[in-house]
């Protein structure tokens, strides 16, 4: 969603809140954030159907949720932490055993080049797919919250955290520097495992 398209979102549902109109403000914030959230999802379980699961889940605590609203951060922030939240009582409730599916391919070392990327074929996005589902699904969170949704750091920091109430100022930004900090080690941990396999050219 383009960043005028969220605006007007923002405006309409936070318009709808305060004349307690919770239903249709609801409404509109699923219908407004439904294809990001579930692209999302499907990154994080890396299987369509429970991705498709979780959303619906996603959508009742936004529901039950939406009259409490605080507002001390954006409504789409709130939202994604809602769908992060029920996305680890998924991953939680599942077993060891379980297979995690088909994955969404990430390309998370290349985050804002502009060139053509050969990785764009079938093959090598299938490979890419299984190398980032070696990671941890926090470190997954992390990488598709910062590459596929484009969120700020503190956008970011806000949706990771496990506080119930907002993260003062100075944490916040402290959280963010911490995960800036992860983001770069999983990215060149990813592309070690890339070159290993013959998906990256190796450094000269």
């Amino acid at each position: 969603m383009r960043s005028v398209e969220r605006h007007w979102v923002e405006r309409e549902i936070r318009k709808l809140f305060d004349g307690g109109h919770f239903d249709r403000a609801a409404t509109i914030a699923i219908e407004a954030y439904e294809i990001d959230i579930t692209r999302w999802l499907k990154g994080i379980l890396a299987d369509e159907v429970a991705a498709r699961e979780v959303f619906s889940v996603f959508c009742e605590d936004l529901w039950i949720g939406l009259p409490k609203f605080r507002w001390e951060s954006s409504f789409r922030t709130w939202a994604f932490q809602l769908a992060r939240n029920a996305a680890w009582r998924r991953l939680r409730s599942r077993s060891p055993e379980q297979p995690m599916g088909d994955a969404v391919p990430c390309e998370p070392w290349h985050e804002g080049r502009s060139r053509t990327r050969p990785w764009l074929r079938t093959d090598v996005k299938a490979a890419f797919a299984r190398l980032r589902e070696t990671l941890d699904p926090e470190d997954r969170t992390l990488l598709l919250l910062r590459i596929d949704s484009r969120m700020p750091w503190e956008e970011v920091a806000r949706i990771l955290s496990d506080a119930e109430t907002p993260l003062a100022a100075a944490v916040l930004r402290k959280r963010a520097a911490a995960l800036r900090q992860r983001f770069s080690r999983v990215k060149a941990q990813l592309r070690e495992k890339a070159k290993a396999e013959g998906l990256l050219e190796a450094d000269r």
